[in-house]
């Protein structure tokens, strides 16, 4: 007994070539953007190898959740974990994903005992579009914003605090507070 339900195969969910496809190049090219900051030491394969060809409608088997835990488990930051886990769950293209803000994301809170919630998201164009966002992946932001995001705006902060780097080099906007300083 294999332990599946029964009409089930070993191959994870079905997808047609052409999304399989659209993923790949996406996939490819963030991993070279990976590849070039030394993020991973080589993607181990060329996009043409990774890619359907013909023409037919046949549905593909896209990656099993043991496939997935196993390619997300293999980035090395909090920053390349969340990104893999919102490309893969959510099918977004990679401007989409680098375009996204913190209020972009839904909160854990916002599952309510749900394993995907429907999102909406500015995409290509400028034109608004659904997408399903997986519980996973909004952990894995959740983690990397609490995790290394947060210790790098700290170090940022206190570089400035002490003068070795001009605000206006930085993504941060002063802001006054009690005690008249930024941040």
């Amino acid at each position: 007994m294999s332990g599946r339900p029964p009409g089930k195969t070993p191959t994870g969910p079905k997808v047609r070539k052409e999304t399989w496809n659209q993923w790949m190049v996406h996939w490819y090219q963030f991993l070279r953007y990976a590849e070039r900051k030394g993020w991973i030491d080589g993607i181990g394969f060329e996009l043409w190898q990774a890619k359907q060809r013909g023409t037919s409608e046949r549905l593909i088997a896209a990656l099993r959740p043991e496939e997935y835990r196993a390619f997300a488990g293999a980035a090395r930051t909090q920053r390349l974990r969340a990104g893999l886990a919102t490309f893969i769950g959510t099918g977004m293209r990679s401007s989409e994903v680098t375009a996204l803000r913190d209020h972009d994301v839904p909160s854990q809170t916002e599952f309510a005992g749900v394993l995907y919630r429907p999102w909406m998201i500015v995409g290509k164009g400028q034109k608004s579009r659904e997408v399903l966002w997986p519980l996973s992946a909004a952990k894995a932001v959740h983690a990397y914003r609490l995790g290394e995001r947060r210790l790098a705006i700290e170090a940022l902060k206190e570089r400035l605090r002490s003068g070795r780097v001009p605000i206006g080099q930085t993504f941060l906007i002063p802001t006054a507070n009690r005690h008249g300083t930024g941040f």
